[in-house]
Formats: C-alpha cells, structure tokens, sequence
C-alpha cells in the first residue's frame, strides 16, 4: 500500500471515529438534559414536602417559652396558663395561618411535567425511573396524615375531663412525633433519591446537590429572636412605665 492510500484510509478512519464520537456527545448530553429536568422536579417535591413539615404548634410553643423566659429576664412575670386560655387559640390560629402560607401544594404545573420528564428518563435509566414514580404523592400523604392528627385532636380534647389533660396532651404530642418521624423518613428517601439522580448529571450537580441535602432543615416560619426581643423591649417599657407610681 503507497503512503496516498494509508493516509486516505486514515482519514476515513478519523472521520468516522469523530462521527461516533459526535453521536456519544449527543447523547450523553441529551441524557443529561433528560436527568436534570426529573433533579429538578424531584427538588420541588422535596421543598413542597419540607414545607409540609411546619407544625404551628410547635412554633407556638417556642414562641410562648422564649417570651416567658425573655419577660422573667426583665423582672415581668407572665401568668403563662391564663395568657394561654385567654389568648391562645388566637396566637396559634395566627400561627396556623402563616405555616399554611408558606406551605406549598404540588399542582399539574409540577406533576405532568414530573411524569414526562420521567418517561424520557426511563430510556436512559429505566429501574431508577420506575423506582421514582410515584413520589410525587409523599407531599399529599403527609398533609392528609397531619390533617387527621389536628382534627383528632380537636375533637377529642373536649370530650376528656379537665384533670385528664395532662395525659391526652402527652398521648397527642406522642401522636404528633411519630408522624413527624414518619414524614422525616420520607424525606430521607426523596434526598437519597435527589442523589441517585444528581449522579446522572454530572459532577457539579452532584456536588451541588449535595450541599444542599446537607444543609440543616430551618423552618420557614423560624421566629426571628433578635428581631422579637427588640419588641419585647418596647413593650416591657412601655408596662413598666405604666405601671411604676405616678408623682
């Protein structure tokens, strides 16, 4: 063979190793692109499941020792049980009102989308994809399960004798917990699910997934201590100089 053929055999040889090295780049990039639109949704339903996760009565309960403890600070005593029968159904319907608002409800926009981006993705990894279906539902079943245990605790806590309150707010808080221990499981599943997923799409998404997962679970609602001990002071001056003997 004379060197004009060998170089023209290597030639065609090159273009068709860059053909197909074009259609692996196609590829890999369209699974890539397929991957990061299930990551996407796969972070809206974990944030709407996170937002699930508010319980106003917890935060009330915060909200109602930080500003007993933050009155005793300056010598005002509170009379925490009369405060809380007279004015406490209104502070944690108050509290109520602002988890609902923060909570975020999944709908057709994210749902539909969900699914589609699944079905692509089931070319490129069908177990995973199979395993994520369904997941889309984790949101309903927690804000169903926390509806129950509100209702059931409205209702029944009338129904039992004052002196037996002390062991039905201890058997409610213990249902409370274990729903929440429940919900902080799936959302367990739905990280490592985010994880599996993030692999598919390269490093950096990875990593940034990652991150975020890591990153500690804060409340929307978290009360801002800095801000409320602030107010706290004007009102306690406000109370003392009411209150100190008028010259």
């Amino acid at each position: 063979m004379n060197i004009e053929s060998a170089l023209a055999l290597a030639g065609i040889a090159l273009a068709a190793l860059l053909s197909a090295l074009g259609y692996f780049l196609k590829t890999r990039i369209e699974a890539k692109k397929s991957a990061r639109k299930v990551l996407y949704y796969l972070l809206e339903i974990r944030f709407s499941i996170r937002s699930s996760l508010i319980d106003p009565a917890e935060i009330y309960k915060e909200f109602s020792t930080f500003t007993e403890k933050e009155f005793a600070k300056r010598e005002m005593e509170i009379d925490r049980p009369t405060i809380e029968r007279l004015i406490g159904p209104l502070m944690l319907g108050h509290f109520t009102n602002l988890a609902n608002a923060v909570k975020v409800e999944l709908d057709d926009k994210v749902l539909v989308p969900y699914e589609e981006a699944l079905s692509e993705f089931s070319q490129i990894n069908p177990v995973l994809a199979y395993k994520l279906k369904g997941r889309e539902q984790l949101q309903k079943v927690i804000s169903h399960t926390s509806d129950y245990n509100l209702a059931l605790e409205t209702t029944l806590k009338p129904l039992f004798a004052e002196e037996n309150s002390q062991i039905t707010q201890e058997i409610f808080e213990l249902s409370r917990d274990q729903a929440k221990e429940s919900a902080k499981s799936l959302c367990a599943e739905i990280d490592l699910d985010i994880i599996a997923v993030a692999k598919n799409c390269g490093i950096s998404d990875y990593l940034a997934c990652r991150k975020l997962i890591s990153l500690p679970n804060k409340k929307n609602t978290n009360i801002d201590m800095p801000q409320l001990t602030k107010h706290i002071d004007q009102y306690a001056a406000i109370i003392k100089e009411q209150s100190s003997p008028r010259i």
